[in-house]
Order: C-alpha cells, then sequence, then structure tokens
C-alpha cells in the first residue's frame, strides 16, 4: 500500500474515531440531560413533599397551642374547683361548728326560758300597772284642763260680747257727734253767712 493510500486510511479511521467520540459525548449529554431532569423531578417532588410536611407540621403545632391553651384553662379551672371544694369543706366546717354552738345556745335557753319568763311577766305586770296608773293620771288631768279651757272659753266669749257692746255703744256715740258736728258746723256756717251779709 502506497503513502497516500496509508493516509487516506489513517484519515477515515481517525473519523470513524471522532464520530464515535462524537457520539460517546451525545449519549453522555443525553444520560446527564435525563439525571438532570430526574433529579429536578426528585427535588420538585421532595420540596413538595417537604412544604406538605412543614405545611402539616405548623398544622400541629397550631393545634398543639390550642391543646396546650385548652389544657392550661382546664388546668385554671381544676385549681378554682380546687379551691372552691377547700373552701366548701371550711364553710361546712363553720356551719357545723355554727350549728354546735346554736344548738347549746337553744340548751341553755331552754334551761333559763322558765325564768326569764316568769321576769319577763312580772315586768310587763309592773309596766302594765304604771301605764294604767299614767294613763288614769293623764285622763284627769285632760279632765281638768277641758274644764278649765271651757271656763277660758265661756269668759273669752262673754269678753267678747261685752267688747262688741261697748264697739256698738262708741260707734253710737261717734255718729251722735258727727251729726252733732255737722249741726253746729251748718249753724256756723249759717251764722257766718248772715253777719257777712249785714256787713255788706
Amino acid at each position: 500500500m502506497d503513502t497516500n493510500g496509508l493516509q487516506n486510511l489513517k484519515e477515515n479511521e481517525f473519523t470513524r474515531y471522532l464520530d464515535l467520540k462524537r457520539e460517546e459525548k451525545q449519549q453522555v449529554l443525553e444520560f446527564v440531560r435525563e439525571d438532570f431532569d430526574r433529579v429536578k423531578k426528585a427535588f420538585a417532588e421532595s420540596k413538595k413533599s417537604i412544604d406538605k410536611k412543614h405545611q402539616e407540621r405548623m398544622q400541629l403545632e397550631c393545634q398543639l397551642t390550642e391543646i396546650n391553651s385548652k389544657i392550661k384553662d382546664a388546668e385554671e379551672v381544676v385549681s378554682k374547683l380546687s379551691m372552691v371544694k377547700i373552701k366548701r369543706e371550711e364553710n361546712l366546717a363553720e356551719i357545723r361548728r355554727l350549728e354546735q354552738e346554736i344548738e347549746e345556745t337553744n340548751k341553755m335557753h331552754m334551761i333559763d326560758m322558765k325564768e326569764r319568763q316568769k321576769m319577763m311577766m312580772d315586768e310587763r305586770m309592773e309596766l302594765f300597772k304604771a301605764t294604767e296608773s299614767t294613763l288614769t293620771r293623764i285622763r284627769e288631768e285632760a279632765e281638768q284642763e277641758n274644764e278649765r279651757l271651757e271656763f277660758e272659753l265661756e269668759n273669752c266669749s262673754k269678753e267678747s260680747q261685752r267688747q262688741l257692746k261697748i264697739k256698738e255703744h262708741l260707734e253710737s256715740q261717734n255718729k251722735a257727734l258727727l251729726r252733732e258736728k255737722e249741726i253746729k258746723t251748718s249753724i256756723i256756717d249759717a251764722h257766718l253767712r248772715r253777719i257777712n251779709a249785714n256787713k255788706s
């Protein structure tokens, strides 16, 4: 084989080699592209799953916060109920103590009730007698006062009648004096007119 033939052979082999490498490179690129798309899709699905889990976690946290709040409220209610129960027991103990004191007081009261009733009856009788005596005295004083007022009223009536008669007498005298004055005035006026007539 001559030199040109060898050269052509080498060029053909080199071309096939380049084509082969180009095909390998293209396959590698296709593989890398497919692998990238797979990884990208897996990443998107993973991110979606993570977002969903994050949302679920947030919802769980909200529910947990609400539950904790309800537990706290329940604990406060239980605490208040415990305080109420303690207070109720204290009140019941106080009620029992007061009932016992009342019972003892009633016993003591029943013991001296008869004596007290006797004392009260004696006091009432004394008060009744004193009241009756006071009423009798008031009645007598009232009768005396009525008699005195009636006497004074009669005297006032008589005095009023006397004063009325004096008033009527004075008015009569006043009228007579006025009449006499008018007559004297008329006489004097007539006398003066006569004197004036003589002078002229």
